[in-house]
């Protein structure tokens, strides 16, 4: 059974407070094994026309962008291995890259935006070396 999630109020409180403070808030579903996917597939997808229709922050992904294979999570459902974490950041970069959210990109790896970036970054060093966003220090974890 599905209930509207009130929690949608909470989030467009915490973004139009962010908003006020010239800060940029966008909304990613979170990772699901396809186990759990499939077996939630309508109240997920009613969540998701609720959040089309009534939150006010931009939506980057639909559910079925985050779905993964089971054997990808390590601990829990909430927690990707590192073969997952690796896709899931590759399809974030991706997204940000097809919406020209630069400085949200350069932010992911790095809250210092201020110069050239020199060091390797695993799969941001590709982005960063074709694009050249103003990053000075990765994260390297």
């Amino acid at each position: 059974n599905y209930r509207f999630y009130e929690g949608i109020h909470i989030l467009n409180n915490f973004y139009h407070f962010a908003k006020s403070k010239n800060i940029k808030v966008y909304f990613l579903f979170p990772n699901y094994p396809k186990s759990e996917y499939l077996k939630n597939k309508n109240a997920i997808e009613k969540l998701y026309l609720d959040l089309l229709k009534h939150l006010d922050m931009p939506i980057l992904s639909s559910p079925k962008d985050f779905v993964f294979e089971d054997s990808m999570f390590f601990d829990s459902i909430d927690h990707l291995n590192k073969e997952g974490r690796k896709i899931r950041t590759d399809k974030i970069i991706d997204i940000l890259r097809k919406r020209n959210l630069w400085k949200a990109l350069c932010i992911i790896y790095s809250p210092r935006c201020t110069g050239p970036e020199t060091s390797n970054m695993n799969t941001g060093t590709r982005f960063y070396k074709e694009r050249k966003p103003q990053c000075t220090s990765p994260v390297t974890s």
